[in-house]
Formats: structure tokens, C-alpha cells, sequence
């Protein structure tokens, strides 16, 4: 028996735990000549990371991660971009030898790599593998439903970050926009492109077959159609100009129908999803619609909240950063001052509550810099600058 056959498979946590745990790493040498260009620090000895070398162990022996543990270890590498890519790399070199470069586990790396380090021609390499399948399984398609999402989420990405350029060579020195006709000009040149309209049709398409039968779903392809309505959500909540708001419906009240078809009332998850569908499609309703949307958003924030509550005997940190939204939008809604007042501190006190909840959630931390001055890390930072 080999060495291999005695180690847990990939889908095991604990073996990719004891492997992440044991993992040592070195990098090259740094000399004087290994810089990084933006470093302007005479004093330092070489900054450049160089390749970053892995190797793993379990007991006392070195063993080699099969692909899929690879990939689960270089997912989790978040905030070391260089590490990451390095497992990615090896997770490819893996697949490519057990599969060859048009195996799904190839693709499914290739998609994960663009998503996790803003790689375009990754996840468009992994969308065409999919697209290519001859005879799909249920895993294939939920994954070629994904590939497209995260490619037209690449697309929207891009043209978010032109747009924002755009608009701000046309603020004067006072950051006020002066000429409205070129600022209405830029919103319409930023409608969804052809590109992403069939990419997130095509995604709503799979996944409408998938769940034609979603009482026979196995587990890990029931998590697949969750990540699956994430990605839309996410793709989703990119969209904002005004004339964004038919292909916001579609892709909401398509997400709303997928939330319906499982016991959502005792799900947390889903629950919270559905208050984020209401909250981002209030943005382009007024009145009375925008209204109800809102209060329906609350009541499935606090059912998520309890329902949360119940399971693990503590707080959630997204409903209450959804809460803080809906109280946002509340306050931009409110006609009297001290009704404005008052929705918008209840807002600020639950963004930090949110906080408190995940305090290294950098989105958090930048929205309350935004409303509320510094945080309270910030602060924590700045006096051990002062100290030293």
C-alpha cells in the first residue's frame, strides 16, 4: 500500500489542516539587487519576495497534497497574494498531471485562481473548459454556472473602475460635477454589455435545469448551487446606475425564486441572502414599493438574526451589516430631520456592532472610517506608532 492511500482524502478538513500546519516555506536569498520597484528605503537589505518554495509534511515524513488539497490551501491563503499564487501554480501542475489541461479539476483551479487573485484570462480560460463539456454531470454545469458569473463579475469589475475615472476628471476642485450632460453620457456608456448579459443568462439558464430536480441533490451539490447564488449576488450588487434596473429584477427575483425552493425559514444563510436581494433592489424603487421592500428586508434581517442566534448562541455579523444598510437607506429615505438623525446613528452604532462581530472585515472598517472618523483599531495603531 502506498504512502498515499493512508492519508485522509481531500474532502477531509483535518488532513488539510495538518498539512497547512506542517507546511514550511522558504524564500530566495534577498540581496541588495532584490527590491520591490516602490521601495525607496536606502537601509534595506533586498524586500523583493522572490519564488516562494513549499514543501509539506505529516509526521515525519514529506508527503505531496493530492491537487484538490492544494487548491483548499491556496483558497485559504488570503492576504499572502504570493503564497496563494504559489499553490495555485503547484494545484495546476497537480491537475494538468492527473487530468491533463482540459479536466474539470483544471478548470474548476483555473476559475478559483482568477477569482482569488483578479486574474481575467484565468476564469475565461476555465469558462471556455466548461462551456466545452460534451456530456455535463449536475457538478459540471453548477460549475460552468459559477465560471460565467465570476467572468461577467470580472467584466462589470473593469468597467466599474473605467466609469469611476471617468467620473472623476469630470469633478472640478470642489469635487462637484459641473457638466451633467457629459456625466449622463458616461452613465449611459456604462449599461451591462452584451458579454455579461449572456454570461449571467447563461449562468440563470444551468441553474434553472439543475433545480428543476434540487429535492435530489447531493450534498456538495447543494453547496454548489449556494455558492452558486452568492456569485449572483455578488455579480448582482455590482450593478447600480439606473440603467441597470431591469437586468437588477431579473437577476433578484431570479435569486428570490432559487431561496424559495428550500425551507429558507430556519436558514440563516438564505435568509440573510434574501434581505440582501431586497436591500440592493430598493435601490431602484421609489415610494410606496421601495418602502415595503425595506420593511420586508427587516423582518428576514431579524429572522436571520434569530434564527443565527438559536443555532450558535451568538450574534451575526452580516445581518447586522445588513441591518446597518437598511437603516442607510432609511435615513436617505426620511423627510423629517430628527427622524434622518436618528436612522442614521442607529446605522453607525450597527455597522460597529457588525464590526465588534468581525473585526477584520476591511469593508466594515472603511465604512465607518467613511461615517464615524477612525475606528477604534485605527486608534489602537496609531498610539503604538506614538509609543515607538
Amino acid at each position: 500500500m502506498s504512502k498515499r492511500s493512508d492519508r485522509p482524502e481531500e474532502t477531509d478538513p483535518n488532513a488539510i489542516q495538518q498539512l497547512k500546519k506542517a507546511r514550511t516555506t522558504a524564500t530566495t536569498t534577498l540581496t541588495k539587487a532584490n527590491h520591490s520597484p516602490d521601495c525607496q528605503d536606502p537601509d534595506c537589505d533586498g524586500c523583493d519576495v522572490g519564488e516562494v518554495e513549499i514543501s509539506f509534511v505529516q509526521g515525519d515524513e514529506t508527503v505531496q497534497p493530492t491537487a484538490y488539497e492544494l487548491l483548499t490551501m491556496a483558497k485559504e491563503e488570503q492576504g499572502n497574494t504570493d503564497m496563494a499564487r504559489r499553490l495555485f501554480d503547484l494545484a495546476l501542475e497537480a491537475f494538468e498531471t492527473e487530468q491533463g489541461k482540459t479536466g474539470l479539476g483544471y478548470a474548476q483551479c483555473l476559475v478559483e485562481l482568477g477569482r482569488a487573485l483578479t486574474v481575467d484570462e484565468s476564469i475565461r480560460e476555465g469558462y471556455q473548459l466548461y462551456a466545452a463539456v460534451k456530456t455535463p454531470t449536475v457538478e459540471s454545469q453548477l460549475w460552468h454556472s459559477r465560471a460565467a458569473l465570476a467572468l461577467a463579475r470580472s467584466i462589470r469589475q473593469q468597467k466599474s473602475r473605467s466609469y469611476e475615472e471617468l467620473r472623476l476628471d469630470l469633478e472640478n476642485s470642489d469635487g462637484e460635477i459641473e457638466d451633467e450632460v457629459a456625466l449622463d453620457e458616461l452613465v449611459v456608456k456604462d449599461q451591462v454589455s452584451k458579454e455579461e448579459q449572456k454570461l449571467y443568462k447563461e449562468a440563470i439558464g444551468l441553474l434553472d435545469k439543475v433545480l428543476e430536480n434540487h429535492a435530489t441533490l447531493t450534498e456538495k451539490e447543494l453547496t454548489l448551487v449556494r455558492q452558486a447564488m452568492h456569485d449572483m449576488r455578488e455579480y448582482g450588487e455590482l450593478l447600480e446606475q439606473p440603467t441597470h434596473a431591469t437586468h437588477v429584477a431579473k437577476l433578484f427575483d431570479t435569486l428570490t425564486r432559487y431561496i424559495q425552493l428550500f425551507p429558507y425559514e430556519n436558514d440563516d444563510s438564505l435568509l440573510t441572502l434574501w434581505s440582501a436581494c431586497l436591500l440592493h433592489q430598493q435601490k431602484f424603487a421609489n415610494g410606496k414599493e421601495k418602502e415595503e421592500m425595506c420593511t420586508q428586508a427587516e423582518k428576514r434581517i431579524q429572522q436571520a438574526k434569530d434564527v443565527y442566534f438559536a443555532k450558535y448562541n451568538k450574534e451575526n455579523a452580516s445581518a447586522w451589516e445588513l441591518y446597518a444598510m437598511l437603516r442607510m437607506s432609511q435615513s436617505d429615505m426620511a423627510e423629517e430631520e430628527d427622524q434622518v438623525l436618528e436612522l442614521f446613528d442607529e446605522s453607525v452604532s450597527a455597522y460597529k456592532k457588525a464590526l465588534e462581530l468581525d473585526p477584520e472585515n476591511e469593508k466594515l472598517q472603511e465604512m465607518l472610517e467613511l461615517l464615524d472618523g477612525p475606528t477604534a483599531n485605527d486608534d489602537d495603531d496609531d498610539e503604538d506608532e506614538e509609543d515607538n
